[in-house]
């Protein structure tokens, strides 16, 4: 058995300059209190259960860039976007004891590259520092149009909450992309 009370509160300044670049600079702060009875120790699993209170506060600070570059044509209009993202939260904030149930379906793909937090639940939080970087191409017609997205997460080091098939796991992540006709 569990029970989390989660507060949060985030502060945002949007920013773009004359030449055309769009910043994003963020500061949140989370807290978590858990009530737990009975959760099963990941670092042993056949020995002693887990009980009482256990509470976590996670600060995290970001900045994110684009600047997209369009280019008006006779009948289609072309869009390039590099956006790069920086992330700085602490390392940790996944005690044992607080059991991972809200955020066990975990997937890496292109719609949460740029998130702050790729779990979808909060049970688990992703700390220490990243850099994500990636590229939007577009083209736009009159009745017709095409994307495509690529991008990468990079790490100073390895980030074992992640599994190694995850895409995460160790080091650089894989990249990920779409393409949209």
């Amino acid at each position: 058995d569990s029970w989390r009370f989660s507060t949060a509160g985030t502060w945002r300044i949007p920013y773009s300059n004359p030449q055309g670049h769009i910043y994003n600079f963020t500061a949140s702060l989370r807290g978590d209190a858990y009530v737990v009875s009975g959760v099963i120790n990941p670092n042993n699993p056949n020995g002693s259960t887990e009980n009482g209170f256990i509470g976590r506060v996670l600060p995290r600070i970001g900045m994110n860039w684009r600047y997209p570059l369009i280019r008006a044509g006779e009948s289609t209009n072309y869009v390039v976007e590099p956006i790069i993202s920086l992330i700085a939260a602490p390392r940790g904030g996944n005690p044992g004891k607080i059991p991972n149930e809200d955020s066990l379906s975990f997937e890496f793909d292109d719609t949460n590259l740029f998130s702050s937090s790729r779990f979808p639940g909060l049970d688990r939080w992703e700390g220490g520092p990243r850099l994500n970087y990636g590229v939007r191409l577009g083209a736009y017609g009159k009745k017709s149009f095409a994307t495509a997205m690529i991008g990468q997460t990079l790490r100073n080091r390895d980030h074992a909450i992640f599994d190694n098939r995850s895409g995460l796991g160790t080091g650089p992540s894989d990249y990920v992309g779409r393409l949209h006709l």
